[in-house]
């Protein structure tokens, strides 16, 4: 359940590929790549939810990025202690919640761009127009690794991406199946971020899981944000 959450929870800070399709508002994925900015900094309040059954775990932080690669977590509220006598409780905030956290900062520290969704990971197909937006299809060709996902993107024919739908190509554990990813986008400054995430398994022993994580940015590579 700990490798599945800190696994997924990756893919929505990635950038996003190159493909070589064509569509009548010109070449669609130039121009999703040209919107592609680099994020340097930002201020965000986080909110995490963890469900499991009948239980669910709720933790807020104030995530700051300085530099690029220098990420910390502040706690700013935390529900896990008034389950003390619940041991799914305890697992659920200190070795799932605190752990995509710290595997979080440590990923952005060391290879912030591993898992960027580019030619030399994913195969595009043919976009699919759905009335004003654009559905692209997305192909991981490590099929090795668990964190890379077969699935499609949501784009706008400006090259705005709003939304990531897949599923792991490999579970990254024995005891995880049929994990499932849900991330919506939107742009700040010009800089494609995260606003709300979510992913769903089948985890032995657990069964059903969910996490649930909404951002509410403050400001973006110095610059404030009015408004979610």
């Amino acid at each position: 359940m700990t490798k599945l959450l800190v696994g997924t929870i990756f893919l929505i800070l990635c950038s996003f590929p190159h493909s070589q399709t064509t569509n009548p508002h010109g070449d669609l994925v130039s121009n999703f790549l040209s919107r592609n900015k680099p994020l340097f900094e930002y201020e965000a309040i986080r909110t995490m939810i963890a469900v499991n059954g009948g239980t669910s775990v709720t933790l807020e932080v104030k995530a700051k990025l300085e530099r690029g690669d220098q990420l910390a977590y502040t706690t700013l509220s935390d529900n896990s202690a008034i389950f003390l006598l619940n041991p799914k409780s305890w697992y659920m905030k200190n070795r799932v919640l605190d752990k995509i956290l710290e595997k979080e900062k440590l990923t952005m520290l060391t290879s912030p761009n591993k898992y960027n969704y580019n030619s030399e990971n994913y195969e595009f197909g043919t976009p699919v127009d759905l009335g004003g937006v654009w559905k692209l299809p997305i192909t991981a060709k490590k099929r090795d690794e668990g964190f890379y996902i077969d699935g499609w993107l949501i784009v706008l024919p400006n090259g705005e991406m709003v939304q990531c739908d897949g599923s792991l190509v490999k579970s990254p554990d024995s005891n995880v199946r049929n994990t499932k990813i849900n991330v919506r986008f939107k742009e700040f400054n010009g800089i494609r971020l995260p606003i709300n995430y979510n992913s769903s398994a089948d985890v032995r022993l657990f069964g059903h899981s969910t996490l649930h994580t909404t951002y509410t940015y403050k400001s973006v590579n110095g610059v404030a944000v009015t408004g979610r």
